[in-house]
């Protein structure tokens, strides 16, 4: 089927995680890892009213108020995000593509009869663009946020948080790729953190945290002339949010991201 006739019931993924809203932050961690997902829809009274993610996740754990608490005493209600955008199954693609990017979300339930058909995510439209011939440079972007392998976790928390940066390259001394780091880089460095952060001086424990230290390493970078697809296969293959653009050289000329996967498809019928 053509993309631009796809909808989100057909195309979004049926095996999503579950979490009741009074259950642990701890608990619906365990649950989301378990199942290798990034994020779980919450219910109340088999009602759904909202969506916990590893950026809500990664938002709250180390904010004034529960800095102080573990996960195992912060509940998934303090934690998820709400009101929660929903959409009809029948909804297509293109339609529910722009929703994201206009929201600044990167998931969406898909409901017939007010039941959940699935759970559409830009990790379906890399799946929906593994075939896709158009070149990377028609997509990537050219000026790339990147850290150093020293930098602290407190600069990295703020560029993917506050400045809505989804993944960072990683350079070293000689201003060499080394690696990347995304939220979900950042997160599991977070919650291993929590017993430290909970005990106070948070902010020492996460200077003392570097980009090297919680990095994904050699990780595999294209040409810009390679495929949008190969792009696509390679985010789903590695499971990464964004995909490292270098010269023939290997220099760094560029990244592409789930969101500029997003973003492609927003486009059409335009």
């Amino acid at each position: 089927m053509l993309l631009e006739f796809l909808t989100i019931g057909e195309a979004g993924s049926k095996e999503f995680v579950v979490v009741n809203k009074n259950v642990s932050l701890y608990s619906a961690i365990r649950e989301i890892d378990k199942a290798g997902k990034d994020r779980a829809l919450v219910f109340e009274n088999k009602r759904l009213i909202g969506i916990i993610t590893k950026k809500d996740i990664v938002s709250r754990i180390i904010t004034t108020k529960s800095r102080r608490l573990p996960p195992t005493a912060l509940h998934v209600s303090s934690v998820m995000s709400y009101p929660l955008i929903k959409l009809p199954a029948e909804t297509l693609v293109v339609k529910a593509s722009r929703v994201m990017l206009e929201k600044g979300i990167s998931s969406i339930p898909a409901l017939r009869n007010d039941n959940v058909e699935s759970l559409f995510s830009k990790w379906d439209i890399a799946r929906l663009l593994t075939s896709e011939a158009s070149p990377i440079s028609s997509l990537m972007s050219s000026e790339v946020v990147t850290v150093h392998e020293n930098d602290s976790l407190i600069k990295i928390r703020k560029l993917i948080i506050e400045d809505d940066y989804s993944a960072l390259p990683v350079l070293s001394s000689d201003n060499r790729v080394i690696g990347i780091v995304t939220i979900d880089e950042l997160a599991k460095a977070l919650i291993e953190l929590t017993d430290i952060l909970s005990e106070g001086g948070a902010k020492d424990a996460l200077r003392r945290v570097t980009a090297r230290d919680i990095m994904r390493p050699a990780v595999p970078a294209l040409l810009a002339s390679d495929a949008i697809g190969m792009a696509a296969a390679l985010m789903i293959e590695k499971g990464l949010r964004g995909v490292i653009v270098s010269s023939r050289g290997g220099e760094l000329v560029g990244i592409i991201t789930l969101t500029d996967l997003t973003r492609f498809v927003a486009r059409r019928g335009l």
